[in-house]
């Protein structure tokens, strides 16, 4: 191992070690993929319509919780409704919590109903189907490169679920049994997730000691207590924190598990009272023993005037975040997704009409993709630069007028995304990624025979350098295949890059005092 490598290893780990220390501050949007397709959209504190995901960002949410019922009605919810919301989520660095409700529909205290197809089944047979089901959701998150860090196994069980089999007011074994199906489950695909075991009205300690207990007595196997949190009237959240409180911490004594409070809601009228109540759970989390709280979801904020739901945190008027968001705030670190890029397409147009202007679209805006203007840069260069998270990914294409059919045709060898588009992936820091119009070809332009005889670029192989030489000053940027920058130099006349242990084909961006000229590509061995 090199210098440099361990180095980096260090910053590394000291890196993960800060980040797990970081409470988890999360939404559940369930929601989100039905409310877009009927239209609705979301605007920040700045009035600016954005994806929701990014918006989240802007309030140190850091993490996002989707249920899944078995068959529900349209797909909503369902195996690949949340898969696909999942995949948006992840992109954009967010840490994902998988809520399995074992119903078509709504799980809640008040109804544990089986999915229609379960119907008739045996105790024995819901256990395999509760595994069954679990598997292959978890399967399918996986196949799609999305690790949950949490599974809900049934949600707001405070009387068991599948009723009436697993009701735990007729048979705690049964109860236990099915916890202890789904555990199993998640543990078969993803053996580091935390599996959490969910109940409402975490303030009632009598309920959370029968039912936790229950469980633990009858062998269920379980990782964290959930708690959800709904105020009846704003004015009683300072009840609820204080009663809370003292739940949690006899949960962490009593059974050693951690805490998350999986959901927590008041009304959108009191805003002010609902950002206190999130900063005082916070606080509660913060002060258990051991580090024993682990977060807090709120529970659809963004579900404004939807399906009659009141305890939201989003404005349908402005359609921007309430006062209530910033509760979230409170003690966050800098940063809640891993730190963002601004990250710059450049198009070199000169094979095609500029006339009208040159226009980018993309998944930037999570389903919705927007015609964006391009700046000209002279000499039939165009830019366009967007804050974007690391990890995020997507597809794009360049237009040259304000319409749709205005596109460029991609080469077939460029494509990446829906067999006709580009597509980014976002690894690094600030970084520029470099097209040529209708072509596959990522760092020429018009003179590049010109450019090409007048750079020297050659291997110093004992050096494990690249050595560069141009009439100068000059700046040289080192980029990949896929146009993510990895080096810049500033230099008179010549310059050399190291390469540690970087290997495979680059391409290098000269600008001098005569203008920007690229080199051909390069091959380090």
């Amino acid at each position: 191992m090199n210098y440099f490598s361990f180095i980096f290893g260090v910053i590394f780990l000291l890196f993960n070690f800060k980040s797990k220390a970081q409470l988890v501050r999360g939404a559940d949007i369930g929601w989100l993929s039905e409310m877009e397709q009927s239209g609705r959209v979301f605007k920040d504190s700045n009035g600016v319509q954005r994806d929701l995901l990014d918006i989240l960002d802007d309030y140190c949410v850091n993490s996002v919780r989707l249920r899944v019922w078995v068959n529900p009605a349209g797909g909503w919810s369902g195996k690949q409704d949340v898969i696909n919301v999942a995949k948006r989520a992840s992109a954009k660095g967010y840490k994902i919590f998988i809520d399995f409700h074992y119903s078509d529909t709504w799980s809640d205290p008040g109804q544990q109903t089986k999915p229609v197809a379960w119907a008739n089944y045996s105790v024995t047979q819901l256990t395999q189907a509760i595994y069954d089901h679990t598997l292959d959701v978890l399967n399918g998150l996986k196949a799609a490169n999305i690790s949950p860090y949490w599974v809900q196994v049934g949600n707001e069980t405070n009387d068991g679920m599948l009723w009436p089999d697993g009701r735990a007011t007729l048979n705690l074994a049964n109860y236990a049994k099915f916890v202890t199906s789904g555990y199993n489950a998640v543990k078969a695909v993803f053996p580091n997730a935390k599996v959490v075991v969910h109940l409402a009205n975490g303030f009632d300690n009598v309920l959370y000691r029968w039912n936790i207990g229950s469980l633990v007595n009858n062998g269920a196997k379980f990782d964290v207590i959930g708690m959800s949190f709904y105020p009846t009237t704003p004015a009683e959240w300072q009840t609820y924190s204080t009663q809370s409180l003292a739940n949690m911490r006899d949960m962490v004594a009593t059974y050693n598990k951690e805490i998350m409070i999986s959901e927590i809601g008041v009304s959108v009228s009191a805003p002010n009272e609902a950002k206190l109540f999130v900063e005082q759970s916070i606080n509660n989390l913060l002060s258990l023993a051991n580090n024993k709280g682990i977060g807090i979801f709120w529970w659809e904020p963004q579900a404004y005037d939807w399906r009659g739901y009141d305890k939201v945190a989003w404005n349908s008027s402005t359609l921007k975040p309430t006062l209530a968001m910033n509760g979230f705030k409170y003690k966050c670190p800098k940063s809640s997704l891993p730190d963002s890029s601004l990250v710059t397409f450049k198009v070199n147009a000169s094979a095609t009409s500029t006339s009208n202007g040159i226009f980018i679209t993309g998944a930037f805006n999570g389903p919705t993709w927007v015609l964006f203007p391009m700046k000209s840069e002279g000499n039939n260069i165009y830019s366009f630069t967007k804050k974007m998270a690391l990890k995020d990914s997507g597809a794009y294409y360049y237009l040259n007028a304000n319409d749709w059919t205005a596109r460029e045709t991609v080469p077939q060898a460029c494509v990446k995304w829906y067999g006709v588009d580009r597509g980014y992936k976002i690894s690094s820091g600030n970084q520029t990624i470099n097209d040529v119009w209708a072509s596959c070809g990522i760092l020429t332009s018009l003179n590049n025979d010109e450019a090409n005889q007048q750079i020297k670029i050659y291997p110093i192989p004992s050096k494990n350098h690249l050595y560069v030489e141009v009439e100068g000053p000059f700046k040289a940027e080192l980029y990949t295949t896929e146009g993510q920058l990895i080096a810049t130099k500033q230099a008179k006349d010549q310059c050399e890059f190291q390469f540690f242990e970087n290997k495979g084909l680059f391409y290098l961006r000269i600008q001098n005092s005569k203008g920007t000229k690229y080199s051909k590509a390069i091959f380090i061995e």
